[in-house]
């Protein structure tokens, strides 16, 4: 099915170059906020009272945001025939609606690998993570994105990475406790995504959703966001003590995302949700202060 769509894709993208808006919304500017959390090691340090610490964070999150924005362009190629399938994607993304040919597209590609390369040049320290990024994403596009399961896990994973270049930037240790907490958070982010992609599009919009059901999907689901709840309230009470009561926050956020996506289906991506929620974005925002305020009053050891 997705030869087909691809197929069809392609005739109509054989002599559209795009315009100046349709080459931004390939980098999808929107999807940036994920790189939040290439932030979060300055946040549980504490360094974020360092302006060098902020200045080399912001720098590496800056660095990770072109570098995404490359890899979206190389997944809106790869990913073509399943979005000109799509019934939102075939309109909204450039390449599968026809606006920017897929020849034009692989010249922006290149063009951003470049602009990647002189950014990571700025921030040697995260040079690892991004490698190990772009490694992932390039095999998550040509193959592991049809495959059940290691779909989700490479999903998770393109945040770990953001977390470990957060860490290099401003050069902090990862607490093991955060780092499983963050790998069960993207998780739980993925196949969400996944759970949503197939209630608002159905299993044919993806090849990949050929090869689910959604019990399987609501399992990974719930698993995911058990253990991140758990693992959260383990990390502050064994390293971040005085961070405890801001599970709420984080129980919060959980069950509004939950809400959110059982209630909404046409929300796919966390990136939509969290923009189209707003009380979901200032759960966020609150739980973002709140630890901020704690941190900054009492400092604590150089390890997140």
């Amino acid at each position: 099915m997705a030869s087909h769509g691809i197929a069809a894709a392609e005739r109509g993208m054989s002599a559209s170059a795009g315009n100046w808006y349709d080459y931004i919304s390939l980098l999808r500017p929107r999807d940036w906020i994920k790189n939040l959390f290439v932030l979060a090691p300055l946040l549980f340090s504490g360094k974020f009272r360092d302006p060098e610490a902020i200045k080399a964070a912001v720098l590496a999150a800056l660095v990770f945001s072109v570098v995404s924005g490359a890899t979206y362009v190389w997944n809106d190629l790869c990913d073509r025939g399943d979005d000109a399938m799509h019934p939102v994607k075939r309109h909204t993304r450039a390449i599968a609606a026809g606006r920017i040919s897929v020849g034009a597209g692989r010249v922006y590609l290149v063009f951003m690998l470049l602009v990647s390369a002189g950014m990571m040049y700025l921030m040697p320290a995260v040079v690892p993570a991004v490698l190990a990024y772009l490694i992932l994403q390039t095999a998550y596009g040509l193959l592991l994105r049809q495959v059940p399961v290691l779909d989700l896990f490479a999903i998770a994973t393109g945040f770990v990475f953001r977390v470990v270049a957060g860490s290099a930037a401003i050069d902090v240790k990862t607490s093991s406790w955060m780092f499983i907490a963050t790998v069960s958070l993207a998780l739980y982010l993925a196949a969400s995504k996944r759970l949503a992609e197939m209630r608002s599009s159905g299993a044919g919009a993806r090849i990949t959703l050929e090869r689910y059901d959604e019990p399987t999907l609501e399992f990974f689901t719930q698993t995911s966001a058990l253990a991140m709840a758990i693992f959260y309230v383990l990390f502050t009470v064994l390293e971040r003590p005085a961070l405890l009561h801001t599970s709420f926050f984080v129980f919060l956020g959980v069950f509004r995302y939950r809400y959110v996506t059982q209630k909404n289906a046409t929300l796919e991506t966390p990136s939509e949700i969290l923009w189209n929620d707003k009380l979901l974005l200032g759960i966020m925002l609150l739980w973002v202060i709140d630890c901020a305020v704690v941190l900054y009053l009492f400092p604590p050891p150089p390890l997140i």
